[in-house]
Order: C-alpha cells, then structure tokens, then sequence
C-alpha cells in the first residue's frame, strides 16, 4: 500500500473536469479516493481499467478493453433502478505512473458522449 497524489482531467461536449493534487491509496493495482462524496476505485490489470464510482445514491462501473465494446451498469441505489452503460474503448494507453482512455458511452445504447480522461499519479 502507498500514499499518492493524483490529477486527473476528463474532457467532454460539457467541458473540462480537473483534479489537482488529490490523495489517494495504491494498492494491488488499484487507486482509491473519495472525492465530491463519491467513493473511486480504479483497477489496473491486464491491460484493462475498470472504474467504480459509488456514494448513497448510485453504483456505477465503466471498463475498458482496447477497441472493444463493454457493457456494465448503473445503478440509482435510491429507486432501485439501474441501466446498462456501454464504453467503446477507442485508445487505451497504460503506463507506469499514468493512463489516457479516449472512449463513447451509450446509454440503454443510445451515444451518451465522448470523452477522454488522463490520470497521473506519484508517491508522496
């Protein structure tokens, strides 16, 4: 387990969303933080990410495969309903201290948006 700092931009049709200087925990291939109430987890492994959001109402999963098309789930914890979320991975690049994921998400696969998120961490 280490003690990092993350930043993290993702950009959107909505705008530029910023991280600066966040602490987080490394562990097992995993980031952990919370931020704006929401609990974050992103796992590393195989060449795969896969991002869980989570706070008192919704559980969100996103996963990421290079080139490739996959499903998971959102879920409103307050009406107990959920909805499929599908991410179409366009790039995926991984290295030792930072990741840049460009993807679409379709929504009950209707196109949501395009993004591109760019995370870096280091040890504190």
């Amino acid at each position: 387990m280490s003690k990092i700092n993350i930043n993290s931009k993702i950009k959107s049709s909505d705008g530029t969303h910023i991280i600066k200087d966040k602490h987080a925990i490394l562990k097992d291939g995993s980031i952990y933080y919370k931020y704006d109430n929401v609990n974050n987890v992103i796992t590393i492994k195989d060449n795969k990410v896969s991002i869980k959001r989570e706070n008192d109402e919704y559980n969100m999963i996103l996963i990421f495969d290079n080139n490739k098309s996959i499903a998971s789930e959102y879920a409103f914890k307050d009406i107990n309903i959920s909805m499929q979320v599908k991410t179409k991975t366009h790039k995926l690049k991984i290295n030792d201290n930072n990741l840049l994921i460009e993807y679409t998400v379709y929504i009950n696969d209707v196109k949501s948006d395009d993004f591109i998120y760019e995370l870096e961490w280091r040890e504190l």
